[in-house]
């Protein structure tokens, strides 16, 4: 959390309690510095992420290394408005039964309904790539807010009437299998 935070503000935060560097270890650092006070982030070359390493070393001899990055969007926003700000990608709903379609859907739209600055395109990308497909689904075409919510407003009434036509996956249901974790500690938990 304190690596991510540091990179979304720009800010490196000072290392608590440091007063003075081992004389063992200060050969080592000819070029490094510790911060003692927040400092901001250096300047990066344009393009060029906010980037972090953090180290665990675990009790257990479970270690782990992660990479925590910036994500700079405006690229994207930039190509959105090139393109008449239109969005490119569908509003993609899908949901394992009608009935739970239903109930996605009156979420989206309530949700938008709450939140009159949503970016329709954001939302589409999410929709698509951060969601499951499953096998009820619609695809919804909007480039506004009001069109977006028009538009939900009508499926959710076909949806209703049962006079809409939802697609099925083509792929068969997948059963449920079992899962089980080994913590390193001698012993595991099936998960179901």
């Amino acid at each position: 959390m304190k690596a991510s935070l540091a990179v979304q503000h720009g800010i490196i935060p000072p290392n608590m309690l440091f007063e003075n560097l081992s004389p063992k270890v200060a050969p080592y650092y000819g070029d490094l510095s510790i911060v003692t006070t927040a400092k901001s982030w250096p300047r990066m070359k344009p393009g060029q992420p906010r980037r972090a390493s953090v180290n665990s070393f675990g009790f257990g001899g479970t270690n782990a290394h992660a990479i925590v990055e910036s994500y700079d969007t405006s690229h994207l926003h930039r190509h959105i408005r090139a393109v008449g700000g239109v969005s490119m990608i569908p509003l993609a709903v899908s949901a394992n039964s009608e009935h739970a379609l239903k109930s996605t859907m009156e979420d989206l739209l309530l949700f938008l309904r709450k939140n009159h600055n949503t970016n329709i395109s954001d939302l589409a990308w999410t929709l698509m790539k951060k969601r499951s497909v499953l096998s009820m689904r619609r695809a919804l075409s909007a480039e506004t807010h009001a069109e977006a919510c028009a538009v939900l407003e009508k499926e959710i009434a076909l949806v209703r009437s049962n006079q809409g036509h939802i697609t099925r996956s083509q792929h068969k249901t997948r059963k449920p299998r079992i899962l089980a974790i080994f913590t390193g500690q001698g012993k595991y938990k099936p998960l179901v």
